[in-house]
């Protein structure tokens, strides 16, 4: 079974994700339970940090759009970095790159949200 895992970390108002495992429909539900506290209560800018990403699903595709429309309601800004080769490539065939801000690094995202 697919496993996902978070780990988060507050850069002054900056809230760095840190993804590792596998995002598909299986692991969607676990990683919005233990996400959607983080991210209610924040009042700054995100980083969505995939470098720990193995594998993303059709699934997860949607789950990161679903919640890049949730920040930006809030008029607040999401960036991804430290895409793995293989969701690069996801990226790329969805052409994700017209919806999303992404960046090879965190600390490029942080420069970019000074």
């Amino acid at each position: 079974m697919a496993k996902i895992e978070l780990k988060s970390e507050k850069i002054g108002t900056v809230l760095c994700v840190d993804f590792s495992g596998s995002l598909d429909a299986s692991t969607v539900s676990p990683l919005e339970a233990e996400l959607n506290p983080l991210v209610e209560g924040h009042k700054g800018s995100y980083i969505f940090d995939l470098k720990g990403l193995e594998y993303i699903s059709s699934a997860g595709v949607g789950f990161f759009m679903q919640k890049n429309d949730e920040i930006k309601r809030k008029n607040l800004f999401l960036m991804f970095s430290g895409l793995t080769p293989k969701v690069q490539k996801v990226f790329t065939v969805l052409n994700l790159y017209k919806h999303f801000k992404i960046v090879d690094t965190r600390e490029q995202a942080l420069a970019a949200l000074k």
